[in-house]
């Protein structure tokens, strides 16, 4: 009777696993990772700050993002993306952390395109459905800023 109820149980997490994970090997596959540096700053009015860095797991299961200019450190969780191909990405969610200002719990977006990104999108305006549902393109003032180091890959 154990080795029964071994064996069910065992079978049934592996299921659980298999079906969370979205993959039969039990690995998720992100939609957008990547680490590296960007210029520019927080403040959409322009800056002399020095460059801003950014790192993104993301994907269906969730994720997290992080972007850290001068004294400003924001980490968030990733609750929605959108994935076009293999150069266009929309990460959304809410920040969980914040060093140098009250941002806990806002909700941002960010956007990525090929080896660009822009800042963090804090309080967007979107959709009742966001951050469920990320938007599927980028606002048409959006600026994207070249990455100065690191990658950032499509899967």
């Amino acid at each position: 009777m154990r080795r029964f109820v071994f064996l069910f149980v065992l079978v049934s997490a592996l299921t659980l696993i298999a079906t969370v994970t979205g993959s039969s090997s039990g690995t998720k596959v992100p939609a957008v990772v990547g680490a590296g540096t960007i210029s520019g700053c927080l403040s959409p009015n322009g800056c002399t700050a020095p460059p801003a860095s950014l790192a993104v797991s993301a994907g269906t299961g969730g994720g997290e993002y992080t972007f850290t200019s001068q004294n400003v450190i924001l980490l968030g969780q990733v609750q929605c993306v959108f994935r076009s191909g293999v150069a266009f990405a929309a990460v959304g969610g809410t920040f969980t952390a914040n060093v140098g200002g009250g941002l806990v719990g806002h909700p941002y977006v960010v956007y990525f395109s090929g080896q660009t990104a822009t800042r963090p999108d804090i309080d967007p305006v979107m959709p009742t459905s966001f951050p469920k549902k990320c938007p599927s393109q980028a606002p048409s003032g959006a600026t994207f800023y070249p990455l100065l180091s690191g990658s950032i890959t499509y899967g």
